[in-house]
Order: C-alpha cells, then structure tokens, then sequence
C-alpha cells in the first residue's frame, strides 16, 4: 500500500488517522482505547504486520540496578575475559 504521506512519528500518524486522513499500523494495546470508544475502525483486521524491535531509553538515576530494576536484562550475559 502507498500513499502520499508517510512518517516515522507514531504520535503524528495517529492524529492523522484520528482525523480522517488516513490509516496505520500501530500496536493494538496502543489503539484499543481508540477503537473500543469508535474513534478509530479497523480497516484490514486479518493483516498481519511485521513485528519490529521495542527500545527502552530512560536516565540513568542514582541507586538504580539498570537491568534488574527496569526489566530489560537481556536473556544471555556474556563473560568477558580479564583484560591482560
């Protein structure tokens, strides 16, 4: 599907289509308050879209164990050897 607008900013693409100026993929937690209260319609329901990475950034703060506290320890640690 190709169309004249296109961008990168979920926030953005979500006004548009809130206003009647288009469609989008967007995760359906993000939407269901949307759809649940018939401002947004599910246009293709059947589709399915490619999943894409998820990116946490966030400050670092004082005391803060970052993988532990956040959630984002990654699966597998990797040992590194001693430096000589």
């Amino acid at each position: 599907m190709k169309g004249a607008l296109s961008s990168n900013d979920g926030d953005f693409v979500l006004r548009w289509a809130l206003d009647e100026q288009g469609i989008l993929i967007r995760s359906e937690w993000d939407l269901a308050k949307y759809v649940q209260s018939g401002q947004l319609n599910l246009k293709l329901p059947n589709t399915v879209v490619p999943s894409t990475d998820l990116f946490v950034y966030y400050p670092r703060q004082k005391n803060q164990i970052a993988p532990v506290e956040t959630g984002t320890e990654p699966r597998e640690r990797k040992r590194r050897s001693p430096r000589k």
